[in-house]
């Protein structure tokens, strides 16, 4: 069994993440949201919804970027220059959203802040995914295999 670093593990795409790794097998370490869900199991209002969220609103584009710009610090840019030039832009599909971000409001009204920040949580991340390039290939593996098993049931 691995251990995996999550950060946002209870946002939407985290915890569809989390799910999968768990269901896999491996050890999920998530940052911030087990000390958030402690706090709402000792003093949140029985059946109320509280989003752990860091509350970062952030444009998916400027996420790509923030990527990008953490991954040449660490590895150095490529030879073709730095990775942000590796971002491709499409047309949009109806109703995309441009940004993701859920409000922690309840969970602050509770006390509890973010103890990590965006940036801080895609450092641990990518340091995390670094640290582990075999599993990376394996997931890239696996998701490749899966899509074209889908493509070819169309």
């Amino acid at each position: 069994m691995t251990k995996i670093l999550v950060t946002g593990g209870a946002g939407f795409i985290g915890s569809a993440l989390c799910r999968r790794l768990v269901q896999k097998g491996e050890r999920v370490v998530c940052v911030d949201a087990p000390a958030a869900l402690d706090l709402v199991a000792d003093i949140g209002i029985p059946g109320a919804v509280y989003n752990v969220s860091g509350s970062a609103e952030v444009r998916n584009l400027d996420l790509a970027r923030i990527i990008c710009r953490s991954l040449d610090a660490k590895l150095g840019s490529p030879k073709s220059g730095s990775r942000e030039g590796l971002i491709k832009y499409v047309i949009d599909r109806p109703d995309h959203d441009h940004r993701y971000v859920l409000a922690g409001d309840r969970l602050k009204e509770l006390g509890c802040a973010p103890k990590t920040t965006l940036e801080s949580g895609i450092e641990q991340t990518i340091d995390s995914y670094l640290a582990r390039q075999d599993w990376c290939e394996h997931v890239r593996g696996s998701f490749s295999k899966e899509r074209q098993r889908r493509r070819a049931a169309l």
